[in-house]
């Protein structure tokens, strides 16, 4: 792929369950507890935790509205997202305070992503975000 020029920063996090407060987030991501961590499958996230956290047992999920169903479903009780991802699927529902982030992983550029060498989309989209700046 190729990438267009920065659009903002995404922060990213791990998220526990009410039900985990008191439990370490150091510990959890040691890995040595029975607590799974849910990430997108074929995502960053999922190759981060592995390259950093490789003893952490991961809960694969195709798609951020799954993983968030089964958090809200309790069938899972840590996650790791982007915060802006999960603040909106946890805001736009009743029970916004039943996960909250207990550790930053990251903080990565967003890009647009292209098809390699589709060099005239590319600049086509790229000037369409030029007119955004910090405060849009």
């Amino acid at each position: 792929m190729d990438f267009g020029t920065p659009l903002f920063a995404i922060d990213t996090q791990v998220f526990f369950s009410q039900s985990m407060m008191g439990t370490s987030a150091d510990f959890v991501l040691s890995g040595d507890t029975e607590h799974k961590i849910g990430v997108v499958q074929g995502g960053y996230e999922e190759e981060f935790m592995s390259a950093n956290f490789p003893d952490v047992a991961l809960q694969l999920f195709p798609n951020n509205q799954a993983m968030l169903d089964a958090a809200l479903s309790e069938k899972i009780q840590a996650f790791v997202a982007d915060l802006q991802v999960a603040n909106y699927h946890l805001y736009t529902t009743t029970n916004h305070n039943l996960f909250i982030p207990v550790r930053h992983l990251y903080t990565e550029m967003l890009h647009a992503g292209f098809a390699k060498g589709n060099a005239a989309l590319l600049n086509r989209i790229d000037n369409k975000f030029a007119w955004l700046d910090d405060d849009t």
